[in-house]
């Protein structure tokens, strides 16, 4: 039980293999990620996507929970994954390498991990341009063909 400290609530057993899911471990990590950026100088200035429930309650900057997203107005400084994650990003996001990861029990696919969004690249700039002039002609009954 140490090992699995500090969630000692979760269902392991040593006996089944560490490749396995014995629990889905939701919202654990939560805590220890917002942690992570709370100790960045611009935490209370940052915004935060979110996949799942868990590090939002924690975190100081602003957090967004949702599948779209108007970049233009929020553009995420970091974004949370889990496993479990309900959501995925159906937004612009340019995110290459983990940032900081936790990982419950050993058990790999009981993670939360956070990546760092860079700036948009002028590829994904102008594409987004181009998608909202396309919704907007849309909206007025306006057909590109």
């Amino acid at each position: 039980m140490q090992k699995q400290r500090p969630h000692f609530f979760i269902y392991t057993s040593d006996l089944l293999p560490k490749n396995y899911i014995i629990t889905g471990t939701w919202g654990y990590g939560g805590y220890e990620a917002a942690q992570f950026l709370n100790a960045k100088p611009d935490a209370k200035e940052g915004t935060l996507w979110a996949d799942a429930y868990g590090v939002c309650e924690f975190y100081v900057g602003k957090c967004i929970r949702r599948t779209k997203l108007d970049v233009e107005k929020y553009y995420p400084d970091y974004l949370y994954r889990t496993y479990h994650g309900a959501l995925s990003p159906d937004f612009p996001h340019n995110t290459h390498a983990i940032t900081w990861s936790y990982v419950i029990d050993g058990r790999s696919k009981s993670y939360v991990r956070l990546f760092k969004n860079d700036p948009l690249t002028p590829d994904q700039q102008e594409e987004l341009q181009f998608e909202k002039q396309r919704k907007a002609d849309e909206d007025r009954g306006y057909s590109r063909s």
